[in-house]
């Protein structure tokens, strides 16, 4: 007898409540007698393995009661199911069997009530697994591909980020840091330097402007004016230290912060860069272009706007007496002394 054979339901007429010997110790086959109460009185291994309530089957009989078991069609819908028939397939389809504790197991075959037994039959649809698990690989491969682009389309959000960020922290015409990455990187050296203050390891701040810039503007045009700054930025960039920070603040007008910086280095560093703008020649521009700078160092009283202030001050002392020069902050107490 094959598996193919048992699910004809005209054989099952013929079936007779007796299981045959060669079903006996198959569980790819499910063959069950059951009374109306729902014990069972005879069945082969496939479903006392579907109904045992341990992990290990052991190919022992399951004594109780069955009728939980069913989970669809129940039990009782098997047994109410033409009920004036003493003899009659009363189910043919997908049969969900298994314990409250257990994953149930659906088998295709048919349910014959005869008179107060009911005669359970199925096996499992192999053809029915092999598209489920090719189904299953299929999604497992597109489960991966998502994944992939997912990703992939991580990765790019990320890059497009750190993109846009740096949009938000460079200044478009100098291509240097702008207004706002300056405050975040202030704030950060300052709070820095005021936790941990020395006299020795104090930073300076530096506030640089281009001399006589309106004037380059109505001279040589606005084109002119923004090559300029573009060569201030350069310059301030290629001719500071590593550790050193330059932003464009507006229009003309740049600050500088150098770490770790006496007052007497930061004027040798900004002095250096303040040389080398001079030196620099434009086309169609038959006059010297100049920069003055104000270097005031952090002391430990210092709020943030009073250093600014600081630089400012140095600043307005460079430009009244003549521009093109680097002026380092004094205080009126350091002066007198």
């Amino acid at each position: 007898m094959t598996v193919k054979s048992i699910q004809n339901v005209e054989f099952l007429a013929e079936y007779e409540v007796a299981i045959p010997q060669l079903l006996r110790t198959v569980t790819s086959v499910v063959v069950a007698v059951i009374d109306d109460q729902g014990f069972v009185l005879d069945a082969n291994d496939g479903f006392d393995y579907i109904a045992s309530n341990v992990d290990e089957f052991k190919h022992e009989r399951v004594e109780q009661n069955v009728r939980e078991l069913f989970l669809n069609p129940t039990f009782t819908q098997l047994l109410t199911t033409n009920p004036d028939q003493t003899k009659a397939i009363v189910y043919k389809g997908i049969i969900n069997l298994g314990p409250a504790n257990k994953i149930a197991t659906s088998i295709k075959g048919a349910v014959l009530r005869d008179n107060n037994k009911l005669v359970i039959y199925g096996s499992y649809d192999i053809s029915e697994l092999e598209q489920l698990n090719l189904a299953v690989t299929q999604l497992n491969e597109e489960l991966a591909l998502t994944q992939r682009d997912l990703v992939k389309a991580n990765r790019k959000l990320k890059q497009k980020e750190k993109e846009i960020t740096q949009l938000m922290l460079t200044d478009p015409l100098s291509g240097i840091a702008n207004r706002r990455h300056f405050d975040s990187v202030f704030s950060q050296e300052y709070e820095r330097n005021k936790r941990y203050f020395t006299t020795q390891s104090a930073f300076c701040l530096v506030s640089a402007d281009i001399d006589h810039f309106k004037l380059v503007n109505d001279t040589w045009g606005h084109d002119v004016g923004d090559i300029i700054i573009r060569c201030f930025a350069q310059t301030m960039q290629q001719h500071k230290r590593s550790s050193d920070f330059v932003a464009r603040v507006g229009g003309e007008e740049f600050m500088i912060i150098l770490p770790e910086t006496s007052l007497d280095n930061g004027y040798l560093v900004i002095n250096r860069i303040r040389e080398v703008f001079k030196s620099m020649v434009y086309e169609g521009v038959d006059k010297q272009i100049t920069a003055s700078f104000g270097v005031a160092q952090f002391s430990e009283d210092d709020t943030p706007e009073q250093l600014i202030k600081k630089t400012d001050i140095a600043l307005y002392q460079a430009k009244d007496t003549g521009r093109d020069k680097v002026v380092c902050y004094v205080s009126k107490s350091e002066q007198e002394n």
